[in-house]
């Protein structure tokens, strides 16, 4: 080779390497779009700068009913390539700007309040995002001094306040899904109802999963082989001024889904518990101490919940589109919907017809309780609750005041029979209740048992037909 040649080969092999290097660098369409989807919204604007891909959120605007437009700020983010995650390119975040805050809380809230104003302390965000699966593989995220501000008709109302907010996400690959763990938190958080307000000192809610499965779309995963969650706060106060109300109460919940892989089915087990209950002025005469509620359900099909999951996820995307016209743009929704998709009963039915969801609850008062358990058997168009419970001291709880009252008007009916007062919150169990099977515990307290079947073609309890509403609990808790 002459020393033209060698140098002609050098100069060819540079020149390769960086129109190689260059063609690497650059995002085709197809990844432009997967970012695009990854932020849920389609009016970005994604351009290349160096080692950097700047993704330009356009300015917002919302025509308001009798009002003038109402703007979430154009803001940028810039976007570095930080390795790969599970083959596909990783890339991450960081901003501490107050506009991506105002964004972020736009697309969560703005269909509810459209005037909605955001003011915080200071606000940081980082992230990784995983376009080509639509996945966000880590969040860390704090704000504090937060205040939300309903400005509609010229009038301000601060609709919810707390002193620090935070989240931490964190993903590691597992096979071809993750693992994947989530902590959210918050402190001193006060939130303005009509007739009150909800103070909160504390929550910590937690998400775990083992070998979760990631589906392009879903930024975070639906469906894992082991997924455990939970939510403890510290002492609520609901203050009701108008009703000289005041109420206190702890909440504490969990929930756990496992894959049963011989079967390949799904066992789900809740738990749910309200302590240290404590109430002030009108509810003073209901001294409820706690309330727990557990219920679980073994045998889901697992190919069933996922193509469930699936059809869920879709609803959200139409819906998404559809609120998004061209006069009347989303914000970043950054993976939450525009307006809440409920969960259609016919859908969770058919993923429970067969099954019996079993619960059991208790019910602790001053001097007295109600303990049950029971099942729910779902079926194509019906579903029957059959439920067992004691009254520990009936008597107590709930006083029968209307009884002297009804026995002077058996006696001297009138024309115009006055109203008899209520015998209180178990009323609507007294013509059920059979004093001749009352027995007394250990304790010397009476103990009274009532058996409910409750379906669509008839309810009864204690053998005799349903007249009054009796609430079933655990059917309202799981919407069925």
């Amino acid at each position: 080779m002459t020393k033209r040649s060698f140098i002609l080969s050098v100069v060819a092999v540079g020149m390769f390497s960086l129109v190689a290097r260059s063609a690497g660098a650059a995002l085709s369409e197809t990844q432009k779009q997967e970012i695009r989807n990854v932020f849920t919204d389609q009016t970005i604007k994604i351009t290349e700068e160096n080692e950097t891909v700047a993704v330009d959120f356009p300015e917002v605007t919302v025509q308001e009913e009798g009002a003038g437009k109402k703007k979430v700020d154009a803001y940028r983010l810039d976007l570095k390539k930080a390795g790969s995650f599970n083959g596909m390119p990783q890339y991450k975040y960081v901003t501490v700007s107050p506009l991506r805050l105002k964004s972020l809380v736009y697309s969560r809230l703005g269909f509810w309040f459209p005037s909605v104003v955001t003011e915080a302390g200071s606000f940081a965000e980082e992230a990784s995002v995983v376009p080509a699966l639509g996945y966000e593989s880590g969040r860390k995220m704090q704000i504090t001094d937060l205040r939300l501000i309903d400005e509609e008709e010229g009038v301000s109302n601060e609709f919810l306040s707390a002193s620090k907010i935070s989240s931490f996400v964190q993903s590691k690959e597992n096979g071809g899904g993750a693992d994947y763990f989530s902590v959210f938190k918050g402190e001193n958080i006060v939130i303005s109802l009509a007739l009150g307000n909800l103070r909160i000192p504390g929550f910590v809610s937690v998400n775990d999963m083992k070998n979760a499965v990631l589906k392009p779309g879903q930024k975070v995963p639906m469906l894992a082989d082991n997924i455990n969650g939970s939510l403890k706060t510290s002492v609520i106060t609901l203050e009701v001024p108008m009703l000289s109300t005041v109420v206190n109460f702890r909440i504490d919940s969990e929930g756990r889904s496992v894959l049963n892989e011989e079967e390949n089915t799904i066992d789900v087990v809740s738990l749910f518990r309200l302590r240290d209950v404590n109430s002030e002025g009108m509810l003073s005469d209901l001294p409820l101490n706690s309330f727990d509620l557990k219920f679980w359900v073994k045998g889901i099909d697992r190919q069933k919940y996922e193509k469930f999951l699936d059809e869920q996820q879709s609803n959200m995307s139409i819906l998404i589109e559809d609120k998004a016209g061209p006069d009347e743009m989303s914000a970043d929704s950054d993976g939450d919907e525009a307006e809440p998709v409920e969960v259609s009963e016919e859908n969770w039915r058919s993923l429970l017809i067969g099954k019996d969801v079993k619960y059991k609850f208790s019910v602790l008062f001053d001097r007295g309780s109600i303990n049950g358990k029971g099942r729910l058997e779902i079926r194509k168009d019906d579903v029957l609750n059959v439920m067992k419970f004691e009254v520990v001291n009936f008597d107590v709880l709930s006083p029968d005041t209307g009884k002297a009252c009804r026995e002077r008007q058996a006696k001297n009916p009138s024309a115009l029979p006055l109203r008899c007062p209520s015998g209180g919150f178990l009323d609507s169990l007294r013509p059920y209740l059979d004093v001749g099977k009352r027995v007394k515990n250990s304790k010397g307290e009476t103990v009274d048992e009532f058996i409910v079947r409750q379906s669509g073609a008839e309810s009864t309890i204690n053998g005799k037909p349903l007249t009054t509403g009796v609430p079933s609990v655990p059917s309202a808790y799981m919407g069925l």
